[in-house]
């Protein structure tokens, strides 16, 4: 991916391994294989809400690098896990600090990471529409990903 855009393993950057195991994209899952902010998704099921946004640390600022639809719900032993049919990521990242302002219509929240508010629909719409004027990048981080990944499986044998 060039242009200096976002890649694939920058998606949870925080995780310890080389890949993050969530969100899953290559199957368009999130927590299915590990447990990642249940408190988070489950309000958002319990809620009905149809969108999953992504953030991450890129550059050293936060951005929303893309979304799910929540098309399917599972819950696994107490925990809940989504997949979507509709992933969409983007190789160059709205950030958090230009994106908030926006759709807020005040200053960004100091801790955006964790931030408590919720989006309504309005806001919602922008952010979409906003994610929405560049290219859905998801195929490229699906090949990015097993790219990783076969040189993960490399590198062990």
């Amino acid at each position: 991916m060039g242009g200096g855009g976002i890649r694939a393993s920058e998606i949870a950057a925080t995780r310890p391994m080389i890949l993050p195991s969530e969100p899953h994209i290559e199957d368009g899952t999130y927590n299915l294989y590990s447990l990642c902010n249940q408190h988070v998704l489950r309000n958002a099921i319990t809620a009905g809400e149809r969108y999953l946004f992504f953030l991450t640390k890129h550059r050293g600022r936060m951005v929303v690098s893309g979304y799910y639809t929540i098309d399917e719900v599972a819950r696994l032993s107490g925990r809940f896990a989504v997949r979507t049919r509709h992933p969409y990521f983007v190789d160059q990242p709205l950030s958090v600090d230009d994106v908030w302002p926006k759709l807020f219509q005040r200053t960004a929240h100091q801790n955006r990471m964790y931030m408590k508010r919720k989006l309504g629909p309005a806001e919602t719409d922008k952010l979409l529409r906003m994610l929405h004027q560049k290219p859905n990048r998801f195929r490229a981080f699906v090949r990015e990903v097993e790219r990783l990944r076969s040189r993960k499986a490399r590198t062990r044998t």
